[in-house]
Parts: C-alpha cells; sequence; structure tokens
C-alpha cells in the first residue's frame, strides 16, 4: 500500500516549525535577535548528550541522522532522528525524533512552552498538528479523522505534557502518534513518536523515555568546569592568597569555596576548618605544608561536583619566625 510505504519511510513534521506554527509564529519572545548556532558554544550546554540515545531504546534502534542545525529563534539546536523500526518496549515505532533546544533565559522557555501547550489544549489545534503530519508525510486528508484524549501534564522537570493522537486514514489505516514535551531551565526537548501501522505506541512507555531524557537535561545544565580553580599570592604565613574558582558552563550564580591543607609534595589534602572564604591566610602550623582549594558551583539547575586546584607552592615561615 502506497500509504503505509510512505509512512514507513518519511519523517512526518520538523519539530522546530511546528513550535512556530503552533504559537503562531512567536514561540520564544525575545530570542529573535540572537544568531543560531550550528555546534554547542564552549560555555553552553551539549545538547547532544541530553537527547535520546540507542541506549535508551532496544537493540533494535539505529540513528538515520543527527547533529546541531540553524532554527529560528533558538540559539543552539541538536535534532537526533532514528531509523523506522526502533522499539521502545512493546511499542514498535516507524518515527523517533528528538529535538532539544536552547534558547537565552528560562522565561524564554517558559513562554514557548506554554504557548505550544495552549494551542494543544484545544481541539483545533491538536487536528491541525494531525493534519500537519499527514501532509507532510505525503498521504491525502481526504478522510482523515483524528481522534485524541488531549493534553496530559506529566510530572517531569520543570514542565512536561504529551498529546496523543490516533489518525484513522482510508483503507483502515491506524496511525497511532505521541508528542511529548519537556522543559528544563532553558532547555526544551520535544519527542516525536509514531507507532507502526495498526499498531499502538504505549504511553506509560513514552512517559518513561520522557523522564530519562530529562534527567539527562539537567545534568547537562549543571555548570562544570572550563578551566580549573587555581591559587593567587605568595604562600607565606601571614600573607592572603586568593582562590580564582576558574571559569565554567552553564553561569554559576555562586560558588562554595573550602582550602585545603596538604603535605609538601601536595598530597594528603584535610579540609582546614573555616576556611571557605576567597582570601585565607596561612598560620605558622601551615608552614612546611602546601593549599589546595576546592570549588562548587551552583546554578539555578543544581551543583557541580568539586573542582580541585593544583597545590601551592610550600607555605614559607613568616619573616618574624
Amino acid at each position: 500500500m502506497r500509504g503505509r510505504e510512505s509512512m514507513s519511510r518519511r519523517h512526518l513534521v520538523p519539530l522546530a516549525a511546528t513550535f512556530l506554527f503552533l504559537a503562531g509564529g512567536a514561540a520564544v519572545a525575545g530570542a529573535s535577535s540572537k544568531t543560531a548556532a550550528d555546534s554547542s558554544p564552549a560555555r553552553e550546554p551539549a545538547l547532544d548528550v541530553m537527547a535520546v540515545s540507542v541506549d535508551d531504546l532496544a537493540q533494535d534502534a539505529s540513528v538515520q541522522r543527527q547533529g546541531y542545525t540553524k532554527q529560528p529563534d533558538f540559539i543552539v539546536y541538536y535534532r537526533r532522528e532514528f531509523k523506522p523500526g526502533a522499539s521502545l518496549g512493546h511499542s514498535k515505532l516507524l518515527v523517533l525524533d528528538s529535538e532539544v533546544g536552547l534558547v537565552e533565559t528560562p522565561a524564554d522557555a517558559t513562554a514557548a512552552t506554554a504557548s505550544v501547550e495552549t494551542v494543544l489544549r484545544s481541539k483545533k489545534g491538536r487536528v491541525a498538528l494531525a493534519r500537519a503530519a499527514v501532509e507532510d508525510a505525503g498521504l491525502s486528508l481526504t478522510g482523515l479523522r483524528v481522534s485524541s484524549s488531549g493534553i496530559r501534564e506529566i510530572a517531569i522537570g520543570d514542565a512536561a505534557f504529551m498529546v496523543p493522537l490516533t489518525m484513522l486514514l482510508p483503507r483502515r489505516v491506524r496511525i497511532s502518534v505521541v508528542l511529548e514535551l519537556v522543559r528544563v531551565d532553558r532547555v526544551i526537548q520535544v519527542l516525536y513518536l509514531v507507532g507502526q501501522v495498526n499498531t499502538r505506541v504505549v504511553g506509560a512507555e513514552a512517559v518513561h523515555l520522557l523522564k530519562v531524557v530529562a534527567g539527562r537535561m539537567a545534568a547537562g545544565l549543571v555548570p562544570s568546569t572550563v578551566t580549573l580553580p587555581s591559587i593567587t599570592g605568595i604562600p607565606q604565613v601571614g600573607l592572603s592568597v586568593t582562590a580564582d574558582p576558574g571559569s565554567w558552563t552553564n553561569t554559576p550564580s555562586s560558588f562554595a569555596i573550602q582550602w585545603l591543607r596538604c603535605d609538601g609534595t601536595g598530597a594528603n589534602c584535610a579540609p582546614i576548618d573555616g576556611a571557605t572564604s576567597p582570601e585565607y591566610v596561612p598560620v605558622a602550623s601551615d608552614a612546611g605544608s602546601t593549599l589546595e582549594v576546592s570549588v562548587i558551583a551552583s546554578n539555578s539547575v543544581g551543583s557541580s561536583q568539586p573542582a580541585l586546584s593544583s597545590a601551592s607552592a610550600v607555605i614559607l615561615a613568616g619573616t618574624g619566625a
């Protein structure tokens, strides 16, 4: 059947375009002045590690195409499309598309999510999405019927929902579609799942997959080191040394600093009680030791792993010693 062949070999809806279509062409307020990148900037989160991976699926899954791409209204955008035939538990899929977009601020991401959700809460909006999918697949809209249980909120990330659709076509062709969206801070991910003809995409399996990628999004938005912390100043009793926190991805809002006292070779380090300020003044008992500084960076999403500086030079005794 021509319809079955078309559905199995063609990708349905480019989801960045769907965002703009559903939200009236202005999904991300204020972001249009930004130049979209075709790779993740050095200090921005890596979107490719947030997308659905082959390891999330059954062994028959493989990637058809993937990569960073320019999309209007997104600073960075990444898309991974799987070959037809991937399995998600009991769900046998013709299409699985994972798309991840970064915008300027969490407020922009909130506005974009709300715009799409508002449209999809209406029957008219859900039918429009189904019609766009059928047209993009090269199928005739004649005789198309669309049924949906509506939009379902999901307690994942900062906001998430799913929209299950059933598209009924002539010749008893039944297509199960699930569109899912999750927002974590200023990143939005959309999953687009299309079941094989006359099968069903299992809602619980789709929700589980969304939970997996949401956790990956949160992990990818926590600060991580670009350059390690360092210590400046002369390590001498009575003179202050200063901790430079280093540079980090994902715009830390605060740093937790802990000074460590190590032996003369920079080993056997232990925290110094109360030494949690950017500056530290070595005392007499520090002479002959070295110092390291540990830094934990935090933002609204979470906290990093500790990052350690190199050891200082051996602390000199004070001039009056």
